[in-house]
């Protein structure tokens, strides 16, 4: 049996190589570890801490005695500390060396390779069998992989709330503006924390030139670098290989790895590190981000996707930029292109109404008058110049379409190949010269009226184009498959015989009675000569206001010319023949000889020559009311049978009655004396 002596010394013995194993452990384990003395005083520190940040086991283990009176409040082992950090963690070591209970503190230390990497120290307090506070045990983990991660996700959180700032603008009010270099400072700001950044730059591609525009840029590293606004070219530049490759680039020495020009010129400015990371749209490079550093940047693989990030954000944002620039441009177009229309059509032709009260006008103004609150489609015949642009102008302007546009086509004027361009508009790079987008004629039509001069002149694959949209309302513009959907009225014209068009192959029977809906047929000026003084005193009182001219009359034998000639190119020559006349008159009557006018004059034009008086100067509604009034009163008001008004006027009694209400027209009422 063992003596009280013997198991004492084996116990002891035990306890000492219990000791030495722990010890033997704390030495190896491949993480900080260390004991501090009650009183703050560090009595061991393993290899593996020496080992990381440099220091040696003698200046880790000078005395308290010594440290403190040097005026120092940390123990040496942590020296090494960021000096940001410092005050903070002084207060947190002693709390925990006063309290007994230990501590825990994240900071970032310094290690052998000059960098500070982030550590979270954790102590906890050693009591012994008597609960007497023996030792302080700690270890210090790196945390600097984690806590750069959180760092860079606050600075992405930081860059993406400044991008949002000017996400809903046009790109072009970017430039060199107040605003974007307020943002760009805040996006470099937040880059600093987590990189190494001296220098940045965002620039954009100009695709016309095949280079980049500098967007904006902090402070040029050199006198030579490019400044905001200025044009960056590809060749024999860094940049020319990430826009190819859509690849980063980074530098991590660039004094050792430089190749390219610009290269070379930020090394010669003092730069030490660069990377340079395309700007993405559609996996299509747009533009670049730039930055580089007076001190070497060993990018992480964590760098490099920080970066990558950061990058695919202001592609987002430019990407977004750009479409709200090209909506504004687009809306401009569109409102120049609205009010054109509008303006066109209340001021251009300078017609308020059409002139005229011959029977063969008042049967068009008729059916012109039945057809135009309606949607249905309109099919306008007659010949050159007889005003069938006039007539449709009329019924969109008395349409429940009237304030939206009235948008014209003429299908004779436009070339074969872009015939369907012009109507149905084309995507971007739908074809060779389609450097944007442009907007069809029936997509500006939409809510309104389109007119279609010329019909009959369409080709005969657009006409199987325009069949479809007649039916289902809806196109594709050229080289897209978006389905564009539209409400518009068609109004077509043509001076040709669609009927026998059709017969011949030449223009599609079902496309006709599509546009056939309503046939309007415009007379000729031969057809309607009694309108001609009116026409004629109208013409020149537009010809002399806009030219300046003081002629005032028409001689009686010059009208008379006029209204003998047959008038082969109709209203059109007419206005043409007065508008030539005023501009070589020298009095204040107008006068057309032979030279003007291709008949045969039976006067000398040296004659004295009465003014021609015309009977009126009544407006439209009062000439069709005197017209209806006369006939009205030849028929003794009878207005239904053979005999009556409707039938001299070629009108439904019906809606003879319905004009007659809207001119005010009533039977005079006869009493007796």
């Amino acid at each position: 049996m063992k003596s009280t002596i013997e198991i004492a010394a084996e116990e002891s013995r035990h306890t000492h190589d219990s000791v030495r194993l722990h010890a033997d452990i704390l030495q190896n384990i491949p993480a900080t570890a260390w004991t501090v003395t009650p009183d703050g005083q560090l009595d061991f520190i393993n290899r593996f801490y020496l080992e990381v940040t440099g220091q040696t086991w003698e200046a880790c283990t000078v005395p308290r005695a010594i440290w403190n009176k040097s005026g120092s409040d940390l123990p040496p082992f942590l020296a090494g500390l960021h000096p940001d950090h410092k005050e903070r963690v002084r207060e947190i070591f002693w709390n925990g060396i006063r309290s007994g209970q230990g501590w825990v503190f994240e900071a970032p230390f310094r290690h052998i390779d000059g960098r500070y990497h982030w550590h979270q120290d954790r102590a906890v307090a050693v009591y012994g069998i008597a609960g007497e506070l023996l030792r302080f045990v700690g270890t210090c983990a790196d945390i600097d992989e984690l806590k750069q991660a959180e760092e860079k996700n606050k600075a992405l959180l930081e860059i993406s709330s400044a991008l949002n700032g000017v996400m809903y603008q046009p790109l072009s009010a970017h430039f060199l503006s107040a605003r974007s270099l307020n943002v760009f400072s805040a996006v470099c700001k937040a880059l600093r924390r987590v990189i190494a950044l001296d220098w940045a730059q965002i620039a954009l591609r100009e695709p016309a030139k095949g280079s980049f525009q500098v967007l904006v840029t902090t402070e040029n590293p050199s006198q030579n670098a490019f400044e905001a606004g200025c044009e960056l070219g590809r060749e024999g530049n860094s940049f020319g290989w990430v826009f190819d490759s859509c690849l980063p680039l980074f530098r991590v020495d660039l004094q050792r790895e430089k190749q390219y020009m610009d290269e070379h010129r930020l090394a010669a400015a003092g730069m030490a590190s660069y990377a340079v990371l395309p700007l993405l749209v559609e996996d299509k490079c747009t533009g670049l981000l730039r930055i580089a550093s007076e001190r070497l940047q060993p990018y992480s693989e964590q760098d490099a996707e920080f970066l990558k990030e950061v990058a695919k954000q202001i592609s987002l944002v430019l990407a977004n930029l750009k479409a709200y620039d090209e909506i504004a441009i687009l809306k401009a177009k569109l409102e120049r292109e609205n009010a054109y229309l509008q303006d066109e059509i209340r001021t251009a032709h300078n017609f308020k109404e059409i002139l005229g009260s011959s029977s063969e006008l008042l049967k068009l103004l008729d059916r012109m008058e039945a057809v135009a609150p309606t949607d249905a489609n309109v099919l306008i015949t007659g010949e050159t110049g007889s005003g069938k642009e006039l007539v449709a102008r009329a019924i969109h302007s008395r349409s429940a379409r009237e304030k939206s546009p009235l948008v014209k086509v003429n299908c004779g004027a436009i070339p074969t190949g872009l015939v369907e361009s012009e109507l149905f508009g084309h995507v971007k790079g739908a074809f060779t010269s389609a450097s944007d987008r442009r907007v069809g004629r029936f997509e500006l039509a939409n809510g309104g009226t389109l007119f279609l001069d010329e019909v009959g002149e369409l080709p005969l694959e657009t006409q199987v184009k325009l069949l479809r949209v007649l039916q289902e309302q809806e196109f594709e513009p050229v080289g897209s498959s978006r389905t564009i959907k539209v409400n518009v009225r068609i109004i077509a014209a043509t001076n040709r015989d669609l009927e026998q068009a059709v017969q011949s192959g030449a223009f599609r029977s079902d496309l006709y009675y599509r546009l056939n809906v309503v046939p309007l047929r415009v007379p000729g000026l031969r057809e309607r000569r009694s309108d001609i003084p009116q026409l004629v005193i109208s013409f020149l009182e537009q010809s002399a206001r806009r030219m300046g001219k003081s002629v005032a009359s028409v001689s009686q034998k010059t009208m008379d010319l006029l209204m003998d000639y047959p008038w082969p190119g109709n209203i059109r020559e007419l206005q043409n023949v007065i508008e030539r006349g005023v501009v070589l008159s020298r009095g204040s009557m107008l006068k057309l000889g032979a030279d003007l006018l291709p008949v045969e004059a039976d006067h000398d034009a040296s004659d004295h020559e009465v003014p021609y008086e015309p009977d009126t100067a009544a407006t439209l509604e009062s000439i069709q009311r005197q017209h209806i009034l006369r006939v009205l009163n030849q028929t003794g008001w009878l207005v239904s049978g053979p005999n009556g008004a409707g039938a001299i006027l070629d009108l439904h009694p019906n809606t003879l009655h319905s004009i007659m209400k809207r001119l005010g027209i009533s039977r005079p009422i006869h009493r007796d004396s």
